[in-house]
């Protein structure tokens, strides 16, 4: 597994708002990036269609750290098909204010009436505070779906949050037939002689792989805190 991580340019950055980062393009992570996932996706099903997108997107004229950011979640919804509007925060004037309060005011502002949290919100949100401003909190535990990934680990990508550093890349396992398992199902355990499946990669791996079944394999594993 290799982690494909943003150079940031970090001169003078300490106290910096993150609309306001920037990349540092002098280690040539774009060129990277892409040869990276060229050389692990090229023979998944739906490479054409993805590739060329993700190429485009790091190939705008634009050193902001927050237009690759938010240009990659536009993306990845637009490829899985969400439609949902997307509004950065900074765009509503809420004033001063921080953690459930500042939530709260974001959503008064977006028209809101539904929080969706993962699992672990449960300790930071008190639902009653939102009841109280006329909000719901919902909370949602995600299972890791399992789909046909057709390859070793080798080459698969996952991506870090901008400047994370490289993490080192997992050895490769002895090569092996892609095989699925006894009931035709992709194999989660490497039994068999197959690789196990690799959990928690970008969702590009998804895409490159599933493409327009993407989003439902992607919704299968909600499963909602009660």
């Amino acid at each position: 597994v290799k982690w494909l991580s943003v150079a940031i340019d970090r001169s003078g950055h300490v106290g910096t708002a993150i609309r306001d980062m920037r990349v540092n393009d002098r280690e040539g992570w774009r060129t990277k990036h892409l040869n990276q996932l060229r050389e692990a996706y090229r023979k998944t099903p739906h490479f054409d269609l993805v590739y060329p997108e993700v190429e485009t997107l790091l190939a705008q004229d634009s050193d902001r750290l927050v237009d690759f950011s938010t240009g990659s979640v536009l993306l990845c919804a637009r490829l899985l098909g969400i439609a949902t509007p997307v509004a950065c925060a900074s765009t509503f004037d809420v004033g001063p204010c921080r953690g459930e309060e500042k939530v709260i005011a974001l959503m008064r502002a977006a028209g809101a009436d539904c929080y969706y949290d993962g699992a672990s919100g449960v300790e930071l949100y008190a639902p009653e505070r939102f009841a109280a401003a006329g909000l719901a909190l919902r909370f949602h535990a995600y299972e890791h779906p399992v789909y046909e990934q057709g390859d070793s680990l080798r080459g698969h990508a996952a991506l870090a949050k901008a400047g994370t550093a490289a993490a080192p890349d997992i050895q490769d396992a002895p090569d092996a037939p892609d095989t699925p398992d006894a009931q035709g199902a992709p194999d989660t355990t490497g039994a068999g002689g197959a690789r196990p499946f690799a959990p928690y990669l970008t969702v590009l791996d998804l895409l490159f792989r599933t493409g327009p079944q993407a989003l439902d394999i992607l919704r299968s594993g909600n499963r909602e805190v009660a």
